[in-house]
């Protein structure tokens, strides 16, 4: 998630229960998130992870169980900014 998020993060949106991050539009970056998607999709099924393009980026929504997805979602956007300059 840091590597994707230093090659190709260009911004995050977090709001009642939800976040989205934006990426650039490119081949190599929605490859790499429609894997990233899969992979968390087989050990942890209760997230809603949702990619969308949109006109010159990429959007991944990212959706966790009530209770605990402020938790779960900051744990997610930190992993991706790990290593963005700021």
């Amino acid at each position: 998630m840091a590597a994707l998020g230093r090659d190709s993060l260009i911004g995050v949106e977090s709001r009642a229960g939800r976040a989205v991050l934006r990426f650039r539009r490119d081949n190599e970056t929605r490859r790499r998130l429609d894997e990233l998607v899969a992979a968390e999709s087989v050990c942890c099924s209760f997230l809603d992870l949702v990619v969308t393009e949109r006109p010159g980026r990429l959007e991944l929504a990212i959706g966790a169980p009530e209770g605990r997805e402020r938790e779960v979602i900051a744990a997610i956007v930190a992993a991706f900014s790990a290593s963005v300059a700021p």
